[in-house]
């Protein structure tokens, strides 16, 4: 069919529809007025623009090898507008984000330079690794005892969920759980220990109160009264022990014999008073050192004894054996007779 051409230099007018055979309109300039017809750079900007102010998704390509980006040249994007939607055709780490095949990319924040990962998120979109609401039973927790394999665990009553040594994470038994706490077998948290379970030392479950440890024997600084009740000791003897704080070892608990405590105090009052060594005596009356003094023999003169009465003699008129006396002369007679 031969093509007709038209050409005018003025404006055209059709008074009925136009109908142009399924042919396209071509060369149209930019529609001013809300009646022009418009052409396809129009509409794809007017439509652009929509979905941008709406930060609608638009799907852009692909990340990964063979892809619109490859995951190197993703990650240095940095110019990009919210709603740009890509899909990840190769896992890696894209965006600062552990990404799986499947995955979508969405940007989040407009950037005309300078983008940082910060501005996408992902969408798991995939299956692989998702975890079945059937795999819960009732009590049951999630696990990984290793990278990217979380598992379910079902815990039973009166059981500790914990990780022993060398060991993954699993229902304890009462055994494990103690090992991990450091509690001894029996122990219960509410069971106090007495006083006098204190001072023996016999119980090592129980927990000591204020009270307990008031009611043991141990010295309170707090308390008052309580050497009073204790039972006297008259006299010490040297292996006895008194506690003492020590100043030159940041005034930490010792012991202190009777013994020691004696000889610091004799080496202490030795310096204040001279050491008196009785003197030996000579002369009439003699002694060595400390020892009993004894009269020379023949020392003892007339001019020593003690003065006589005139007309008196010595001698013991008195029964038995004793001192001597003075006698009368008519207690001489007597005897004399």
């Amino acid at each position: 069919m031969a093509t007709t051409k038209q050409r005018s230099s003025s404006q055209l007018y059709i008074d009925d529809h136009l109908d142009i055979n399924n042919k396209k309109a071509i060369n149209l300039s930019t529609c001013t007025a809300a009646t022009d017809a418009a052409n396809k750079q129009y509409v794809d900007d007017a439509v652009a623009a929509v979905i941008a102010g709406a930060d609608a998704m638009v799907f852009k390509g692909t990340v990964g090898t063979g892809g619109t980006y490859t995951i190197a040249a993703f990650n240095s994007l940095v110019v990009y507008n919210a709603g740009w939607t890509f899909r990840v055709i190769e896992a890696g780490t894209i965006k600062g984000k552990v990404c799986e095949i499947g995955d979508l990319l969405l940007a989040i924040v407009d950037r005309a330079s300078a983008g940082v990962d910060a501005d996408w998120t992902v969408a798991q979109t995939n299956i692989d690794g998702a975890l079945i609401k059937n795999d819960f039973d009732a009590n049951t927790i999630l696990k990984a005892d290793t990278d990217n394999n979380p598992v379910p665990l079902t815990v039973g009553e009166q059981t500790f969920v914990g990780r022993k040594t060398g060991s993954t994470i699993a229902a304890l038994t009462p055994a494990e759980a103690r090992v991990i706490l450091n509690v001894a077998d029996g122990a219960t948290a509410n069971a106090v220990c007495t006083g006098a379970e204190i001072d023996t030392g016999t119980d090592n479950v129980k927990y000591a109160s204020p009270l307990a440890i008031r009611n043991s024997g141990l010295i309170s600084t707090a308390a008052s009264g309580e050497f009073s009740a204790l039972a006297p000791k008259a006299t010490p003897v040297d292996a006895d022990e008194l506690l003492m704080e020590d100043s030159a070892a940041s005034a930490g608990k010792k012991k202190l014999t009777w013994a020691a405590l004696k000889a610091t105090l004799k080496t202490y009052f030795d310096t204040l008073y001279n050491l008196y060594v009785h003197p030996n005596h000579t002369g009439d009356v003699t002694s060595v050192a400390d020892g009993a003094t004894t009269i020379v023999n023949n020392a003892v003169s007339n001019a020593k004894l003690a003065d006589v009465p005139t007309q008196t003699m010595k001698g013991r008129v008195t029964a038995s054996t004793g001192d001597p006396e003075d006698l009368t002369v008519a207690q001489i007679r007597t005897y004399w007779d």
